[in-house]
């Protein structure tokens, strides 16, 4: 076992942290010495993985330039992250400096399963309004006469609207669902002629 711990410095360029020059100089503004700085462009990360790999061990400290270094999708981030938890290897980023080791102690876990948590809340997408349909001009008066009458039958709503059987049924589904507090049923539908 290493009687000292080592500090490295990691930044990265991707589409999500395109400044390296600007991660490079907080770093030197920080103390770090270029023998320790490490460095990747291009999203290939080669570098990061022969850290993890090769040079960091027990009692080690990985600054990062941006959470971003450790991946551009959360799921990468997140599979990063867990290898920090379960490692006694701490993890400062700089651009969250809430999860600089001096901050936290020797609490790595606790610090990786909030960011992790978060990462998860973040990426969950958030539904996309839909955009409301466009009825045809005639589609009250139709819907009602077979729909809700039965005035009329399938081919004379299709001819009426010039819808085909599929988009007739679809959009009496989605009109129904929209405008009443009921789901529409294949067995709710009224007999197709």
């Amino acid at each position: 076992m290493r009687k000292e711990a080592n500090t490295y410095f990691y930044a990265c360029k991707n589409r999500k942290t395109p400044d390296l020059d600007k991660q490079l100089d907080d770093f030197r503004k920080y103390g770090a010495e270029e023998c320790n700085i490490f460095t990747d462009s291009a999203g290939k990360r080669e570098i990061y993985r022969f850290l993890i790999n090769n040079m960091l061990k027990s009692g080690d400290t990985l600054v990062i330039g941006s959470l971003f270094c450790l991946g551009e999708k959360s799921t990468e981030i997140i599979r990063n992250m867990e290898f920090f938890m379960y490692s006694d290897v701490r993890l400062d980023i700089f651009d969250l400096p809430v999860t600089f080791s001096k901050n936290y102690g020797d609490n790595m876990f606790l610090v990786c399963t909030v960011m992790i948590q978060m990462l998860s809340l973040f990426d969950k997408k958030e539904p996309k309004p839909q955009k409301k349909r466009e009825y045809p001009e005639n589609w009250v008066d139709v819907y009602t006469r077979y729909y809700i009458k039965h005035e009329i039958t399938a081919r004379q709503a299709r001819e009426l609207t010039g819808l085909s059987q599929y988009l007739l049924t679809k959009y009496i589904r989605e009109y129904t669902e929209e405008y009443t507090d009921c789901n529409v049923t294949d067995a709710d539908q009224p007999e197709q002629n």
